[in-house]
């Protein structure tokens, strides 16, 4: 399972690569943003993108894969 400080280096790691599809901001939110995971919890983020000079916030989650 991927650690808070994993998760933001790859967010970090991909920032201009976010630019380039209107991605001001993403962040996490929930039990990573809070160092506090359960195991095989799903990883809750928000985005902030701008469309034709229009900002949008975006929430969303990805769950782990099932084996």
């Amino acid at each position: 399972m991927l650690s808070k400080s994993e998760i933001l280096q790859v967010l970090q790691d991909k920032k201009g690569l976010l630019k380039n599809y209107g991605i001001k901001e993403m962040g996490l939110f929930g039990s990573f943003s809070k160092n506090s995971p359960a195991k095989e919890r799903e990883i809750d983020f928000v985005i902030l993108i701008n469309v034709q000079n229009r900002f949008y916030v975006i929430y969303g989650f990805i769950s782990p894969a099932i084996s």
